[in-house]
């Protein structure tokens, strides 16, 4: 018979050592991005009540580099006492908005109904940051309660958390999903409408094309845009056709790409101006097979300006302009990165047509716009943004979500020129990992492309903007 001391430790397993502690303390707690990286998996993997206390002293402090390394320890807790340190943030903290908002989005991570009265308080919370992250954390536990809260959030005046709400709905699937998703799909604001477009397939998969027709009527660029991702998800039939081939006329030049590419691989057709198609289509609808993988991308291609060597297929664009004091630096041709930035400028905004719309964001540790909304491409707003750029000193470090979130308040603006010169120091967010999660969380209303460009030869700062490009479907480009 096994020692009653052995069987002891099998039931109730030995702790971490003080030695394991000391050491995940030390690393955590040190300022060397290695070490706290090396230091937050020993915390995640101990799993206990005292390596969560020390990874969430580093999570509260000021440094947003070791915040986002921490978070990445944080959300892989399984111990349900570390846990509930998490969920007492969400309750307890009324100094920190964004703390309780983290706290929130946790709790969703660890999708354990344990916490969903937690949550359901929290609903009622003044920051919208947290009622967004409430909304759609209880989409993730699946607690019949939750349906209530849901259902009152959809008369939330911010627009995420009633696109959040109806998909937590739907998720869970209460018969009052549906019918929320219906009214959803008349939100008054566009990118809700869109994002609860994007989720039709997947919970409405019959109403697909039926719902995507109607949405290519919509007045929302972003509507439009997930109305033809969402046709050419289909199997491809002449009433989709019947649909697709009038908006290539109606859409901007951002949306005009996907559906060329969709109806070109159905039809093996290669036009691309409107009157082509529609000719064609007059001609062949009775008679033509449609079928996906028919054709490759291919045909004309309008000749477009490029911005450091990436194509601008936009009318609607905006240009981030790094003016931290790294800009002073020089390329390895000698050239002084500010200079370069404004010489690029230039040339990009006298090769686009009139009809294009733009603006500019400068940015360092904090932002200033050119003007509240973008203007038209003419020589004289050439001339007065010049000026704006060439007025900015090149100082302080790099605020790139700060930018991001700025441009992402205008729903006009499709595509995003970020120009850095090196990795953010400062800001909200910093690291890839949570910059480009909540970039495309937002994007689920916002449908952005953001096009990335280094100013850098460090591989790790590249590496940086290219995440974030990648992370919209955008293209990357290193200038050195």
């Amino acid at each position: 018979m096994m020692p009653i001391f052995l069987c002891l430790l099998f039931v109730f397993p030995q702790g971490p050592s003080k030695e394991e502690l000391r050491q995940a303390q030390k690393l955590v707690l040190t300022n060397s991005e290695p070490s706290v990286k090396k230091g937050t998996e020993l915390c995640a993997n101990l799993n206990c009540v005292s390596s969560m206390e020390i990874l969430l002293r580093r999570f509260k402090g000021a440094q947003p580099h070791y915040r986002d390394i921490v978070w990445k320890g944080i959300v892989r807790f399984t111990d349900p006492y570390s846990r509930e340190m998490i969920a007492s943030e969400l309750k307890k903290n009324k100094k920190s908005a964004s703390m309780r908002q983290w706290a929130a989005e946790a709790l969703g991570i660890y999708a354990d109904a344990t916490y969903g009265s937690v949550l359901m308080k929290a609903a009622r919370d003044k920051d919208v940051g947290v009622r967004r992250a409430v909304a759609k954390s209880l989409g993730n536990l699946g607690l019949k309660e939750s349906e209530k809260v849901l259902v009152k959030f959809l008369q939330d005046k911010d627009f995420i958390v009633r696109g959040n709400a109806v998909e937590s709905l739907l998720k869970l699937g209460f018969s009052s999903g549906k019918e929320a998703l219906v009214k959803g799909l008349q939100d008054p604001d566009g990118g809700t409408r869109a994002a609860l477009l994007s989720v039709v397939p997947k919970y409405a998969e019959k109403e697909t094309a039926s719902l995507a027709i109607v949405g290519l009527r919509d007045e929302d660029w972003r509507v439009r845009l997930q109305a033809i991702r969402n046709l050419l998800g289909c199997e491809p039939s002449v009433e989709t056709m019947d649909a697709l081939i009038p908006a290539i006329a109606r859409v901007r030049p951002l949306v005009r790409i996907p559906l060329l590419s969709g109806i070109r691989d159905w039809t093996g057709m290669k036009f691309h101006k409107a009157e082509d198609w529609e000719r064609w289509w007059s001609a062949n609808r009775d008679t033509f097979l449609l079928e996906k993988g028919k054709g490759t991308e291919g045909g004309s291609q309008e000749t477009v300006a490029t911005y450091n060597g990436l194509r601008v297929d936009s009318d609607h664009v905006a240009f981030l302009m790094d003016i931290s004091s790294s800009m002073d630096d020089r390329t390895s041709k000698g050239e002084r990165k500010r200079e370069l930035a404004l010489q690029e400028l230039k040339k990009t905004l006298e090769s686009l047509p009139e009809t294009t719309k733009f603006n500019v964001y400068a940015y360092s540790s904090n932002i200033t716009v050119w003007e509240k909304e973008a203007q038209p491409v003419n020589p004289k707003n050439i001339k007065s943004v010049l000026k704006f750029v060439q007025k900015t000193k090149a100082r302080g470090n790099k605020n790139i979500w700060g930018a991001l979130l700025a441009v992402l308040g205008d729903p006009t603006i499709d595509t995003v020129f970020l120009l850095s010169s090196g990795e953010p120091e400062v800001g909200l967010y910093v690291h890839h990992n949570r910059v480009v999660d909540h970039l495309v969380d937002w994007n689920r209303f916002r449908k952005m492309v953001v096009h990335g460009v280094a100013y850098s030869k460090s591989k790790w700062n590249q590496d940086q903007i290219r995440h974030i490009s990648e992370g919209t479907g955008g293209s990357f480009m290193i200038v050195d």
